[in-house]
């Protein structure tokens, strides 16, 4: 898809196995472009953005979407570059490679030209250096499951922002997607295991693509949870995420209080907690909620906006409700707090 001077909404919509110089998916050019519930698999570009590549102008906000298997010389996945703006929300990045390093996600920019991106709620794993940031433009990053932490962000001039709640841990893929021996893209499943409940599609390829409707499959349980469950954004509202499931009416199993991280957070197929996983005013995701915390909720203080990590009863104000629910957090611990 190559896209210039145009304004565009992209949902349900799957880009698979396509080849170009730049964007190997997409390439916009001064682009005012919305997605939703998009998949990108095995594809690649000859120099940069081996599923998007964006650039001179275009403003990008990407939600609940995949991006897999994808490569490119710079930026296997994602390509931001010159006077751009993306924001990413909810999505999930796996084994997104480029000829030179391992890349999921990059950013380049020309110092006189400074791009800005946004992440929120995602998931970046196998990818080697998960972001790369080239040129010191600001890319702000919370509540988000980074495989190697801070350490695995290539930041030479100080652009990064490492913003509250990221963690480094297995997101558990129901399915990982692998290459093989020949450097082809196997793709996976991407729900996150959970003792409480984890949604398995069929394999029917005409419920490939869902819009906000759950497709043909089923229930499961797993032998272990993800931690990328409710670790989202405190603030973040739940959207259609289920309160309960068929197979556990009453919640004997868990319960569902943050959105989660990855592609299907805030969905109809996003997996369940157990009890005592999360804890509403465990900013931190460290699993308990203490002083560390507290400091984090009183930056927020009387804050107005919309998803801020305070606001836990999501009225878009942090105000002295919320302080009774993180009184009420006060420290408490979850079930894998060590």
């Amino acid at each position: 898809m190559y896209n210039i001077e145009s304004s565009l909404l992209l949902v349900g919509c799957s880009f698979s196995g396509n080849t170009a110089i730049y964007g190997g998916g997409i390439f916009s050019e001064d682009v005012s472009l919305i997605m939703r519930n998009c998949a990108f698999r095995g594809n690649s570009s000859r120099w940069r953005g081996g599923a998007i590549f964006n650039i001179l102008g275009t403003d990008m906000v990407v939600t609940n979407c995949r991006f897999s298997g994808n490569s490119s010389s710079l930026g296997g996945a994602i390509d931001s570059s010159e006077s751009t703006k993306l924001t990413l929300m909810n999505c999930t990045f796996a084994g997104n490679e480029n000829v030179l390093s391992s890349t999921d996600f990059l950013t380049l920019e020309p110092p006189s030209m400074s791009s800005r991106v946004w992440v929120t709620n995602c998931i970046f794993w196998d990818g080697g250096n998960e972001i790369l940031n080239l040129n010191g433009g600001p890319i702000t990053v919370r509540y988000s499951d980074i495989q190697g932490g801070r350490k695995s962000v290539s930041d030479p001039y100080g652009g990064v922002i490492w913003g509250i709640g990221n963690i480094d841990a297995d997101p558990c893929f129901a399915e990982p997607g692998y290459w093989d021996s020949n450097e082809v893209w196997v793709d996976g499943d991407y729900h996150l295991k959970s003792q409480a409940g984890r949604w398995e599609p069929s394999e029917n390829p005409k419920s490939e693509i869902r819009n906000q409707k759950l497709a043909e499959g089923k229930w499961v349980i797993d032998e272990v949870t993800s931690l990328c469950i409710d670790a989202g954004n405190p603030g973040s509202p739940l959207g259609d995420e289920p309160i309960t499931i068929p197979a556990d009416p009453n919640n004997q199993w868990g319960e569902n209080l943050r959105i989660n991280m990855g592609a299907y957070g805030g969905t109809a197929e996003a997996s369940m907690p157990p009890y005592n996983w999360t804890l509403f005013a465990d900013l931190t995701n460290d699993g308990i909620v203490d002083f560390v915390d507290l400091m984090h909720w009183i930056e927020y203080w009387l804050s107005a906006d919309n998803e801020l990590p305070a606001d836990l009863d999501r009225n878009k104000v942090s105000d002295l409700a919320d302080f009774e629910v993180f009184a009420d957090n006060w420290l408490k611990q979850t079930s894998w707090h060590n």
